[in-house]
């Protein structure tokens, strides 16, 4: 997160190690900078969950496979049926789909997958010429 601003239900998060940009709430930095830390330092977590950008999700992804720990990552797609008809939601690669699949995924169900940290497709179905931000 940015700051403390974006943080919703702030005390449903105690005892929680928190990271923003700003350093407004729990640390200053990323929190994949600090995730990697607790792996490196403290006792090994059963399970990591993650969500947010993409970009985010794929650093995560690349530290949990690292230290070996299990995740589910929660992953955003434009999806137009909603139920697997369409394909629209597919991560490329792996035939996965976000809407009957997902939105959490964990490891299994993500590899083969190649776009991740990739612009994703509009509602046109074509993938934007220019970087957009995850």
């Amino acid at each position: 997160m940015n700051s403390s601003a974006d943080l919703i239900f702030p005390a449903d998060y105690q005892g929680a190690a928190l990271a923003s940009e700003d350093g407004s709430v729990g640390r200053r930095g990323l929190v994949t900078s600090l995730l990697e830390e607790m792996l490196e330092s403290g006792p090994r977590p059963r399970a990591v969950y993650g969500a947010g950008p993409e970009r985010m999700l794929l650093a995560v992804q690349e530290l949990v496979t690292r230290f070996e720990v299990p995740f589910q990552l929660s992953f955003e797609r434009y999806m137009k049926c909603g139920f697997g008809l369409c394909g629209q939601c597919a991560l490329d690669g792996s035939g996965v789909q976000v809407c009957t699949e997902g939105p959490v995924l964990e490891r299994q169900d993500l590899e083969g997958v190649t776009d991740l940290g990739q612009p994703h497709r509009t509602a046109s179905g074509r993938r934007p010429a220019t970087s957009q931000k995850t």
